[in-house]
């Protein structure tokens, strides 16, 4: 899928101008090339490689490729990868600085919550889908900068490490859903990998145990639902995977300083 945008009337202009997009599902090309473009390659799937003065940048999806005008670059998978691109004109490099999405002092970046990226990518790419692009052209401008933004936001600098992308996708569940009841050793089971190091990857890469992790998630949704709600406090405790409402309020406290009832009199905002 491609599409060029370049051309088209804005609306608005209140984001640099993308000139084309692409989505190429397969990438099996190395690119040695002098761009005239800004450009950004959002590798969703696979592994690969990034050439540029001299140092050689391992690149592991998920993980942002960014291309300057006049430099030789030198890419591409191992076997193949799946891309994500967007093309901005060389007059845009200003503006693209200027907002912080054009990081000089490195060419390429990881990406720490694949869910995310991967969420927003296909969100772009039903957009750039539509018959209408004429229509669409304001929306696929701000949305190409919430990509890069949100990718930057989610940088993780190093590699990732055996399974990090996996383990981190456990967190994000754990986040979405805590009050769901994860059973260990299944998810080691889906990993293929045993229940100790799973426990030693979580805490590596997460920097908290897993059941700490999870019983802080669902801590930290009790706070929101006694802000928010006017539930009962046992009913919230249900809600956020306490089978045991006396447990929840022994945690809460711990985890607070305070009962859950006095938390949500101290916090809750006053219509």
């Amino acid at each position: 899928m491609v599409r060029h945008l370049a051309g088209l009337p804005r609306r608005l202009n209140a984001a640099p101008t993308i000139d084309s997009i692409g989505f190429l599902p397969e990438k099996r090309d190395i690119v040695n090339w002098t761009f005239g473009s800004w450009n950004y390659s959002f590798i969703l799937k696979g592994e690969g490689f990034y050439d540029l003065n001299g140092v050689r940048y391992p690149v592991r999806a998920p993980a942002v490729l960014t291309q300057w005008p006049g430099q030789p670059m030198h890419y591409g998978p191992d076997k193949t990868w799946q891309e994500l691109y967007l093309i901005y004109p060389a007059t845009c490099g200003e503006r693209l600085k200027s907002l912080g999405l054009i990081p000089m002092d490195r060419p390429c970046w990881q990406v720490g919550n694949p869910r995310r990226l991967w969420e927003l990518a296909e969100e772009f790419e039903a957009l750039a889908a539509t018959p209408d692009p004429e229509a669409n052209t304001d929306r696929l401008d701000f949305m190409g900068l919430r990509l890069v933004l949100e990718s930057l936001l989610e940088e993780k600098l190093s590699i990732p490490g055996r399974l990090e992308p996996e383990i981190r996708e456990l967190a994000s569940r754990i986040r979405q859903n805590p009050e769901l009841p994860f059973d260990w050793e299944t998810e080691a089971e889906k990993l293929g990998i045993s229940l100790t190091s799973l426990r030693r990857f979580f805490h590596s890469y997460l920097g908290t145990p897993a059941g700490e992790y999870l019983q802080n998630a669902r801590i930290g949704r009790a706070r929101r639902m006694l802000v928010e709600t006017a539930l009962p406090v046992a009913e919230i405790a249900r809600r956020c995977g306490f089978a045991d409402p006396f447990y929840f309020s022994r945690r809460f406290r711990a985890e607070t300083g305070e009962t859950a009832s006095a938390y949500r009199v101290h916090h809750r905002v006053s219509s």
